[in-house]
């Protein structure tokens, strides 16, 4: 089919699909607190750097969901409510710390047994390459919930 033998009700349905969709992935940055888009100005870089953080945050997200991080971690209640909760794992852990434990997870728990409570590792390795990591710790970094106080409990928070 040519594009001029579209009818224009087709084309308009095409574009609010589209409007739609930007302004739901819109509303969701919104509603969530900690949502990369949402992250604070980082104080003395530049607006230009400002954006590619927040741009390799929204891919690292992306990224995040797309391999299907969700169905063992949750973070701020949404995703497994069994598995680790990182949404304060930017507090709590360093970008080398969380890189090795994307890049393979087998080696990085038995190498850090205390930081794992000397518990086995049930975390699949997930194959990805070097970028696709990075973009998902930076993603990570920003994920900085306080987490509860001595003697509180939350259920959105189990330590990595």
């Amino acid at each position: 089919m040519r594009r001029s033998d579209k009818s224009p009700a087709v084309s308009i349905l095409i574009v609010l699909v589209g409007l739609t969709s930007l302004t739901f992935c819109k509303l969701i940055a919104w509603a969530e607190p900690n949502s990369p888009a949402n992250a604070a100005p980082v104080p003395g870089m530049k607006l230009q750097a400002q954006r590619e953080l927040r741009r390799q945050r929204n891919i690292g997200k992306t990224l995040f969901r797309a391999n299907g991080c969700f169905d063992c971690h949750s973070i701020n209640g949404s995703g497994c409510a069994e598995g680790v909760s990182l949404s304060s794992v930017g507090l709590r852990r360093n970008r080398e710390f969380l890189l090795e434990q994307l890049r393979d997870p087998d080696a990085h728990v038995e190498k850090n047994k205390k930081a794992f409570n000397s518990e086995p590792n049930l975390m699949t390795n997930p194959n990805l390459n070097a970028k696709e990591a990075a973009m998902i710790v930076t993603y990570l970094e920003s994920l900085r919930k306080p987490t509860p106080k001595k003697g509180e409990r939350s259920k959105d928070y189990n330590s990595l």
